[in-house]
């Protein structure tokens, strides 16, 4: 491989996030303005469930368009600021992740959302999570960020949410049909999507052995 290939544009989330040991440590990292709307997301997961425990569902929706719209403002900034830290790499994934998990857990105690979905997205990440934790801890590999499959897989979660949120506002009919269609999309692409990150990390572990080691990972 060619070593100039190796080497990281700060402005490119997709270069830095391939070696984030490469990225250096920036003081006070949580106060740059992209990780702070990515905290935001992060805060805004728990008031959602309070909000919708408490029977609130149209300040329930403003908070979760907010925190949509932040999933996207967090690394246009982080681009656009070339704000590229190992912080924002770790709580981007986590904000995701909280804020999805809030939403499916809330929604399906409220019986508004199947309950079998969310268990299945839930062990999903609890599984990824593990095997993620267990190889950094044994090995030293960091190279979990999400595939494309992935993206599209949170991006059809937050649309299964989001329109059944929008359902319990106005219950329409064509609501109720784009909502269970969002339901099945999401759960295919989560086995799918699991599936492929579980083969995709695999290279990626013994792509980065090779690299390392210098050795055939047979």
């Amino acid at each position: 491989m060619n070593a100039n290939k190796t080497s990281i544009r700060p402005a490119s989330p997709a270069a830095v996030a391939s070696v984030p040991e490469a990225i250096p440590l920036r003081p006070r990292a949580w106060l740059l303005p992209s990780n702070l709307v990515t905290e935001l997301r992060i805060g805004l997961a728990p008031l959602m469930a309070v909000l919708l425990a408490l029977r609130r569902p149209v300040p329930a929706a403003v908070c979760f368009l907010v925190a949509a719209l932040s999933d996207g403002a967090d690394g246009w900034l982080a681009r656009r600021r070339g704000e590229i830290t190992r912080l924002g790499l770790v709580l981007d994934p986590i904000a995701d992740k909280l804020l999805l998990m809030t939403l499916f857990i809330t929604l399906t105690a409220l019986n508004t959302f199947p309950l079998r979905l969310t268990l299945l997205a839930m062990i999903r990440d609890a599984s990824i999570v593990a095997v993620a934790l267990i190889l950094y801890h044994a090995t030293g590999f960091s190279d979990f960020r999400p595939s494309r499959l992935g993206k599209t897989t949170t991006f059809f979660e937050l649309a299964a949410a989001g329109v059944t949120l929008l359902y319990g506002l106005a219950p329409a009919g064509w609501l109720s049909t784009a909502m269970q269609a969002l339901w099945l999309a999401a759960w295919l692409l989560i086995y799918a999507s699991g599936s492929h990150y579980a083969l995709l990390c695999s290279r990626r572990y013994h792509g980065w052995r090779q690299s390392r080691e210098g050795v055939t990972v047979n």
